[in-house]
């Protein structure tokens, strides 16, 4: 149960880098970052 809790924030953390990470399409294949780019 304790793995849970930290598991949650890693993926969080990825979440915000996500979008920090405009220049990376690789980690963002979405169709918006496409066009965005």
């Amino acid at each position: 149960m304790q793995s849970a809790p930290q598991a949650e924030k890693s993926v969080t953390r990825h979440i915000v880098h996500f979008p920090s990470d405009s220049r990376s399409p690789m980690l963002l294949p979405d169709p918006e970052t496409q066009h965005g780019a």
